[in-house]
């Protein structure tokens, strides 16, 4: 969650190795109100630790009715 009145929300997504050379879809739970939304993030192939993901949209509403985005920060485990 972003800091303030940050409309955004943050997070980390975790691949393996492998997922990051050859691109992967994950499952993300996020939070929606008092329940968790289930997305599906296409992350790209060749995609480097720490590089940030956006999914457009889905932050939280400001005052004025526009909505914040979603940035996932990449961490690439050596597991397979």
């Amino acid at each position: 969650i972003g800091p303030g009145n940050d409309p955004n929300l943050y997070g980390t997504i975790k691949i393996t190795s492998f997922e990051a050379i050859a691109g992967t879809r994950k499952l993300v739970n996020i939070p929606w109100g008092f329940q968790k939304r289930v997305i599906k993030v296409t992350v790209p192939s060749g995609v480097k630790e720490g590089s940030k993901l956006r999914l457009k949209g889905l932050g939280k509403i400001t005052t004025d009715g526009q909505r914040g985005d979603l940035y996932l920060k990449v961490a690439i485990s050596s597991k397979y």
